[in-house]
């Protein structure tokens, strides 16, 4: 970074520390570019937890309306939970593409799937939780990462698996 053309070099980025919550019983390893969403349903639901705002995990039916970004590297999740860092909506980074998809720069958008946090090919921009494609990748027999802008605005609710 302290070269001249160093900020040239790196992805423009917002980024957020987040607790992932673990699942209890074993580790998870998940990968950079995975998308997260908060825990809204965390504690009791009459409580004022603020918990509630500072947790994540993978995308799933009752918080995809509450996404915050994906991964910023490869993590093994403690079976009781770690700190992640987390790429928020508006940074340019790479998003994990599910098996065999393809995505054509500044055409493709893509949006994060719930109960995986991968991404696949979607219709139309809908703000968070959507990705405008920067570059372009065939898919073929395994996950692929693709350079992203995640997209800023109002939920999307992203995509059912």
């Amino acid at each position: 970074m302290s070269a001249l053309n160093g900020p040239l070099q790196q992805h423009r980025k917002k980024i957020g520390w987040y607790w992932f919550t673990g699942n209890g019983s074993t580790s998870q390893t998940l990968y950079e570019g995975m998308g997260v969403c908060l825990n809204s349903d965390l504690g009791t639901a009459t409580a004022d937890d603020a918990k509630r705002g500072n947790t994540v995990e993978l995308p799933k039916d009752g918080n995809d309306l509450h996404f915050v970004g994906v991964l910023s590297r490869d993590y093994t999740i403690p079976a009781d939970g770690t700190f992640v860092e987390v790429n928020e909506p508006g940074s340019v980074c790479v998003v994990r593409c599910k098996i065999g998809e393809d995505a054509t720069i500044n055409s493709t958008i893509l949006v994060c799937v719930q109960d995986t946090g991968l991404w696949e090919p979607y219709g139309s921009e809908a703000g968070k939780g959507t990705a405008r494609c920067l570059q372009t990748i065939t898919g073929g027999a395994a996950a692929l990462d693709c350079l992203v802008v995640l997209e800023e605005g109002v939920q999307s609710g992203l995509q059912a698996d």
